[in-house]
């Protein structure tokens, strides 16, 4: 039987969204924690790689990705 993919990679859907003046791509979702992998820039610069958990992605986000 074959296993559940536990990281879903989101990079080729190119999915963004912009809070406090920070834009966040989200790079990789992982399904056993519901994190997610982003990458935060600032003025189109890249500022470093972060994990937010999933509830707090916007929600038409959520409804794009739908995990489960």
């Amino acid at each position: 039987m074959a296993k559940n993919k536990t990281l879903i990679n989101l990079k080729p859907y190119k999915y963004s969204y912009s809070e406090n003046g920070l834009t966040y791509e989200l790079l990789l979702l992982r399904k056993e924690k519901m994190t997610i992998e982003v990458a935060v820039f600032q003025n189109q610069q890249f500022l470093k790689n972060d994990t937010k958990p999933f509830a707090q992605i916007p929600k038409n986000l959520k409804t794009k990705i739908n995990p489960l």
